[in-house]
């Protein structure tokens, strides 16, 4: 009953404070602005942009996701179903640490994790729902015309690095040319690994929910892993980003856009999981060739040295080779192609804040 209550009353607080921060979310990002000179450089500039272009809009939208993972915690409570949902808790009051506008959300936060932490499963209702197992799925059987479809694929996604400085100068072919090779990659993905895609796609769409339960603890797990990998990159290398992410802020949304959250997905896991796993029978070998090929696709073309090209490609290493774990793991393109554009979108939330709204 005294967790009950105190989870009640830490949620109701943790509400009233991101309220009362939506409606001074321009002082919070005018007071954070103040403080930027602690940041390195590179880091020091995109924030400021972000601030200055919408870290009004920033604040809102952290304190209204504060909101609602402790709309969720409450209805937990009132239900008394909080050790039965340890996990899940947990995991909002982690999310609500790095959503927290105020010290003190954060403070609740950490008390949150702390109290659950410790929680024990004393009675029957408190053991967590039984979840659907993954299905079962069958490594794909892999014959010559697999194989050939497999490196036609491949060849013609790695003939753009050859052409490209063909092209006539000029902004507009340019653009056209990049728009006709995406929709043509697109169009030869779907077609060569068809059969594939579309045996996946009948078991995601049936078995959505077993693929959510059993996968989002892996998925927080890279996460936590992933945020270590990326500041350290950033540490030897001085920089807070790739040259590849600075260029797709570059460019305008209505082509980022569909580029990170439909292309990508699509086009990176039909060769850097699909391809590629025909090619190596190992899983291990195959989790390493494509998480060393992805991350350094991502870097090599556009890093201004091998140094950078390596290090800021070890993030990319990460996704990559977790991608490959899930499908090694599911035998589901379809599992990897929703994470990747999962993946993509929350990057591109933040390109779009960083460049205003």
């Amino acid at each position: 009953m005294k967790r009950r209550i105190y989870f009640l009353i830490s949620g109701l607080i943790q509400m009233m404070i991101s309220v009362y921060a939506i409606f001074t979310a321009d002082k919070l990002a005018n007071a954070m602005l103040d403080t930027l000179s602690i940041y390195p450089e590179n880091m020091r500039a995109r924030l400021t942009d972000l601030l200055q272009n919408s870290g009004g809009t920033y604040f809102i939208i952290l304190a209204v996701i504060c909101i609602v993972l402790n709309i969720f915690i409450i209805v937990w409570a009132l239900n008394d179903k909080l050790v039965k949902n340890r996990g899940k808790v947990i995991g909002c009051s982690v999310a609500s640490i790095f959503c927290a506008a105020y010290q003190f959300i954060e403070l609740l936060a950490i008390i949150n994790i702390i109290v659950m932490v410790t929680a024990k499963r004393e009675r029957k209702e408190d053991s967590p729902t039984e979840k659907e197992k993954l299905p079962v799925l069958k490594r794909e059987k892999v014959d010559k015309s697999k194989m050939i479809a497999a490196l036609v694929l491949l060849i013609v996604y790695f003939s753009q690095f050859i052409w490209k400085d063909m092209l006539p100068e000029g902004e507009k072919i340019g653009v056209i040319t990049a728009i006709f090779f995406y929709l043509t990659m697109i169009i030869l993905s779907i077609t060569l690994l068809f059969p594939l895609l579309n045996s996946n796609f009948k078991t995601f769409k049936e078995h959505f929910k077993a693929y959510i339960g059993n996968l989002m603890g892996d998925v927080g797990k890279f996460y936590l892993a992933y945020i270590v990998i990326a500041l350290f990159a950033s540490f030897l290398t001085k920089s807070d980003t790739s040259v590849n992410q600075t260029n797709i802020e570059a460019m305008p949304i209505w082509l980022s856009l569909p580029l990170a959250v439909i292309y990508a997905p699509i086009v990176e896991e039909s060769l850097f999981r699909g391809c590629l796993r025909r090619f190596f029978k190992n899983d291990k070998v195959f989790i390493i060739i494509s998480a060393i090929s992805f991350g350094l696709l991502h870097t090599i073309f556009s890093e201004p040295n091998l140094y950078n090209a390596i290090v800021m490609g070890i993030p990319y290493m990460a996704i990559g080779g977790f991608l490959a774990y899930l499908y090694t793991k599911t035998n589901n393109m379809c599992t990897n192609m929703a994470f990747h554009a999962f993946h993509n979108a929350i990057v591109m939330i933040f390109v779009i804040l960083i460049k205003g709204l």
